[in-house]
């Protein structure tokens, strides 16, 4: 019996030890020096090659950044109806094109639309479309891009959002703030926004109702940023017609971080990217083993979103990333790359691959069932 304790004893130490192998391995991810870190702020990124957005077909006027403040502020502009509600205002087909906020509207409680507007803050570092304690507004039909956030709304209510193109700005395509009363956005497009980042919206509101939008992500409900609301009901494709030539990116699904170990042959999958003239889209496969300063490819030219890697041809517990590359036969070029570093098995303090230690441990646990029952017939 004594020694049976004994082994029981030398078997829980060695779990412990291998657990602790665990422990250390997670806290190794932590830390892995600057040249990782660095990498880690720009995870998403986005190497994209944007063919010229040719407006000439389109009834467009040229226009400077609008600024409204109050109802009256509308008088400044020859704006028509109708924005609805005994026919106030509809700030339509503009081409705004500027390094500036774009449209900034504050304090006002009037019925206006602002639709078939084509909106370029051309360098990432502004506001779009800006409203402050506004309501019974309408956004729709139009192309948001190249802000810092597509669009703002805070403290606002009644603000309706449709059948937008939210695409290419540095933080979020929309930012809701602490309105109180049901806002809607719906069937919208986000398309390569927060590109350092991983969600293309934030919101913080109350009564957001937030439906049937494609996030550029895989389908099922798509979570915000932000303490409230989500898309439970996401399209799986872009649903509106555009005047830019893009591609979604190819978000890679799997492996994507450190939890998603990788043993032997495993499928790389990452979601379909969506080309918004029909071209055919192909796809490249890179592997890193420096935190994305250098990369391997592993595939080319790829048709389908899947591929077969034979992980087992690289040493185990090292870590690495995925990068996805997709492009068009027009030359547009767009990336995504795995959230964090994965790694190929896991190693104890010892040196142990998990794969084996789990072996190890069920030989372990049937040498001391043995030895219970032969324990047990002597008592007997």
């Amino acid at each position: 019996m004594r020694k049976v304790i004994q082994f029981s004893l030398l078997t829980f130490f060695f779990v412990f030890l291998i657990g602790g192998g665990f422990f250390m391995a997670g806290m190794a991810d932590c830390y892995r020096g600057e040249d990782i870190i660095s990498n880690i702020l720009e995870e998403k990124r986005l190497d994209s090659e944007q063919n010229e957005i040719d407006l000439s077909n389109f009834s467009f006027t040229p226009h400077s950044p609008i600024i409204i403040r109050g109802n009256e502020g509308f008088s400044n502009y020859n704006f028509t109806g109708t924005g609805e509600e005994e026919t106030p205002y509809t700030i339509e087909f503009l081409n705004i094109t500027q390094a500036a906020i774009l449209i900034d509207i504050q304090d006002t409680s009037v019925h206006f639309k602002i639709e078939n507007c084509f909106l370029d803050g051309l360098n990432g570092n502004k506001v779009v479309i800006y409203l402050n304690n506004v309501e019974n507004a309408f956004i729709g039909n139009s192309t948001i891009l190249n802000g810092f956030n597509g669009l703002e709304v805070l403290y606002s209510n009644e603000v309706t959002v449709s059948r937008n193109l939210f695409y290419h700005n540095t933080k979020y395509g929309i930012y809701l703030i602490d309105s109180s009363i049901t806002n809607l956005v719906e069937l919208n497009d986000f398309i390569q926004n927060n590109l350092q980042g991983v969600y293309s919206a934030y919101d913080n509101t109350n009564r957001t109702i937030i439906r049937n939008n494609f996030w550029e992500t895989d389908s099922g409900w798509y979570s915000f940023e932000g303490n409230y609301n989500f898309d439970k009901q996401p399209q799986i494709s872009p649903v509106n017609p555009t005047l830019i030539h893009y591609l979604s990116r190819p978000t890679v699904l799997f492996p994507n971080d450190r939890y998603d170990n990788v043993y032997g042959t495993e499928y790389v999958r990452w979601f379909t990217a969506f080309d918004s003239k029909g071209h055919e889209v192909y796809y490249d496969v890179y592997l890193s083993d420096d935190a994305g300063s250098t990369w391997e490819q592993l595939a080319t030219e790829l048709m389908n979103t899947t591929y077969i890697w034979n992980s087992s041809i690289y040493p185990n517990g090292e870590f690495y990333r995925i990068k996805i590359r997709a492009g068009c036969a027009e030359g547009l070029i767009v990336e995504d790359m795995s959230n964090d570093n994965i790694r190929l098995g896991y190693y104890g303090m010892f040196g142990f691959n998990s794969t084996l230690a789990n072996l190890f441990l069920l030989l372990v646990i049937i040498r001391v069932k043995k030895k219970i029952k032969k324990s047990s017939k002597k008592i007997i």
